[in-house]
């Protein structure tokens, strides 16, 4: 349940990083042409500080996570800030491969504080993070119980419910419609893509980030996505 809960706290981190990332790019007196020059460049000058396990899918990374091997504790934000940069500056790419990196990193980062093995832990980051960021708690499940076996199914599902829940109204996908509301505590529009569905009352953590969301709007310009 602990580690549902920080899956959800980075997927909300990673949506709004994203998002933060494009915006500034957008903002920036850069052409657009030369906006990936840009990122590329930012991205080689972060590289020594990183260390370039970051870089590209960051498929070596993930094999030493879910194998359980020591890794850089801060490692899954590295990774997050190289995917932000990389997309908000126009580079190609998807989401999907980072979410596993982000996820797994971060659950063997922290397994030692929940007294989780740290395979198991790096399993349940990603189904976690997979959940939360792209709301797809049966999807992500359903991906664990296939990949790593049936043992893993009953703790998956519970850190993936519990990431869809806490990650709120919120997506990597700007275009998916929700279909639900995951609260009865938060009166949202399920029939908008999560870009437009602002929750508009909320005693959650849910309602916070989308207060200081509108704020930041209200005090500077921007995309509002």
């Amino acid at each position: 349940m602990g580690l549902g809960v920080v899956a959800g706290l980075l997927a909300l981190l990673f949506i709004e990083t994203l998002t933060l990332s494009e915006r500034l790019f957008r903002q920036s007196r850069i052409a657009p042409i030369l906006r990936p020059a840009a990122g590329a460049t930012l991205l080689l000058a972060l590289t020594p500080l990183a260390g370039p396990s970051y870089l590209g899918l960051s498929s070596g990374l993930l094999d030493r996570a879910l194998a359980g091997d020591p890794i850089a504790p801060a490692g899954f934000l590295w990774k997050m800030v190289f995917t932000a940069i990389t997309l908000g500056s126009g580079g190609s790419g998807g989401v999907l491969t980072p979410i596993f990196v982000i996820g797994a990193t971060a659950g063997r980062a922290i397994s030692g504080a929940l007294s989780l093995d740290p395979r198991l832990a790096a399993v349940l980051g990603m189904v976690g993070l997979l959940s939360g960021a792209a709301n797809t708690p049966l999807a992500a499940t359903a991906m664990a119980t296939e990949l790593f076996g049936a043992a893993v199914g009953v703790p998956a599902a519970a850190v993936a419910v519990v990431s869809f829940l806490v990650a709120g109204h919120r997506s990597v996908y700007p275009s998916q419609i929700l279909a639900m509301r995951k609260a009865e505590g938060i009166r949202v529009r399920t029939d908008v893509p999560v870009n437009h569905a602002e929750p508009t009352c909320s005693l959650t953590l849910v309602g916070w980030v989308a207060l200081a969301r509108r704020w930041t709007r209200v005090l500077g310009p921007g995309r509002g996505n």
